[in-house]
């Protein structure tokens, strides 16, 4: 992914963040630890990101051999394919793939990040720690 469109990500990741936080009467230190949790999140979530992508030698046997994931969080390996299934079919026309796992609307909106942005999988990062902030 070229570091100017991650950039744009992380940008837009945490416009949403002020926008969601500051929307709300939520007090101050309720809303600086809003913000904790989404960058730990964040940040944890690039960390093994990379350390999967650039094959560092920790946790090797860990390690997905698709680059970026981890054999303990398998979801990320169906959300991709499936995002991947539903840009093919937006291309195509064709249907759209079987889900049997997941949210099906948390893979639409990786589909729509993969149009925007690229299929890349390091770009569902800012998201999922969106949402799980």
């Amino acid at each position: 992914m070229n570091p100017i469109t991650f950039l744009v990500l992380l940008g837009g990741f945490a416009w949403s963040l002020h926008l969601l936080i500051g929307a709300g009467k939520a007090s101050l230190p309720l809303r600086r630890l809003v913000w904790a949790s989404a960058a730990t999140r964040l940040l944890v979530a690039l960390l093994f990101y990379f350390a999967s992508a650039q094959k560092w030698p920790f946790f090797r046997p860990l390690q997905h051999p698709e680059s970026g994931f981890w054999n303990f969080a398998m979801d990320a390996v169906a959300t991709h394919r499936y995002a991947l299934g539903i840009l093919s079919a937006w291309r195509t026309g064709a249907p759209y793939p079987v889900f049997t796992s997941g949210a099906i609307e948390y893979h639409f909106l990786v589909a729509v990040l993969y149009r925007l942005f690229g299929p890349y999988s390091v770009g569902s990062c800012p998201l999922q720690a969106l949402l799980s902030a």
